[in-house]
């Protein structure tokens, strides 16, 4: 996923597989290191970002980048057999500005573990009996992005997902 510079997501991506933190996420974070955006900056805004960013991944990785439309990434399907229960999400957006006019880049890792609930209870976060908690692997700027303490991490919150929430 890509940010702008006032939160809207613009694009997503999903790779099918090898979406762990020293593929994927040390992927991101060597494309995102040293890299700025606005006035005088690597790329113009995050749009131009996002657009090197998938053309990056597609040519290195063709067969397993898709894109999402961002409309579709931010819904939770309905269809809960095809419903991840656990998922690595990773985003890019600009964070403190590097200069007067222009960011450096900022990478955010995370994971999503999502619960089947009876629809409409008190713990129905998604709206059609889903449970989601979103735990961070990883936050900061692409420049400070250690793949092996992500991976780390990742392996830690696996092995302790959280509880599924029940209902008094």
């Amino acid at each position: 996923r890509v940010v702008s510079e006032n939160g809207e997501l613009i694009a997503t991506v999903k790779r099918s597989y090898d979406s762990h933190p020293t593929k994927h996420g040390q992927t991101l974070a060597d494309l995102a290191e040293g890299v700025t955006v606005g006035k005088g900056g690597s790329f113009e805004d995050t749009t131009d970002l996002a657009t090197h960013l998938i053309a990056k991944l597609r040519t290195d990785n063709e067969d397993n980048i898709y894109i999402v439309p961002p409309r579709e990434a931010l819904q939770d399907y309905e269809n809960k057999d095809k419903m991840e229960r656990y998922e690595l999400r990773y985003t890019l957006y600009p964070i403190t500005p590097h200069k007067k006019d222009s960011a450096t880049i900022g990478l955010k890792v995370e994971v999503s573990t999502r619960f089947n609930v009876p629809k409409g209870s008190k713990h129905d976060t998604c709206g059609h009996g889903v449970y989601q908690t979103i735990r961070t692997v990883f936050d900061g700027p692409a420049s400070e992005y250690d793949s092996i303490v992500a991976e780390a991490k990742w392996d830690e919150l696996s092995d302790n997902p959280p509880k599924p929430p029940k209902d008094k």
